[in-house]
């Protein structure tokens, strides 16, 4: 697996978008959410509310924020009722006042279908417009 992750993310390297761009390629449904979620990178810790999720990634309201184009391992505590969901690899995209946005680079079959299943329970109202 670690193989699979340097090259991942090598290739994110080569394709870092601008916000636009990234707006633009948005794939799937953005979800309007506010869970506690953890940023561990640079030997600290960022915590924040989960923001805009997608399986693809999510923004992150938080006092602190992480340098841009830096990598993070996130612990998003969805309500669920079950141990927060760990993301491997999450890569900041962009920043903005409290706000960062990260792409899931990395995480398990498991954790995806764990995301997917969330989603489901959620109101069709909150889903946001792509």
């Amino acid at each position: 697996m670690e193989d699979a992750v340097l090259r991942k993310l090598s290739s994110v390297k080569e394709g870092i978008l601008t916000d636009q761009q990234s707006a633009t390629r948005r794939k799937e449904a953005r979800y309007a959410t506010s869970f506690p979620v953890q940023a561990f990178g640079d030997a600290r810790v960022i915590e924040g509310q989960a923001k805009d999720l997608s399986t693809l990634g999510c923004a992150i309201d938080a006092d602190e924020l992480p340098a841009q184009q830096s990598y993070l391992r996130l612990e998003l505590s969805l309500p669920d009722g079950e141990p927060p969901l760990e993301i491997q690899l999450a890569a900041v995209r962009w920043s903005h006042d409290r706000l960062f946005g990260v792409e899931f680079i990395a995480f398990g079959e498991v954790q995806r279908t764990r995301l997917r299943k969330y989603f489901a329970s959620l109101d069709a109202s909150a889903i946001k417009s792509a």
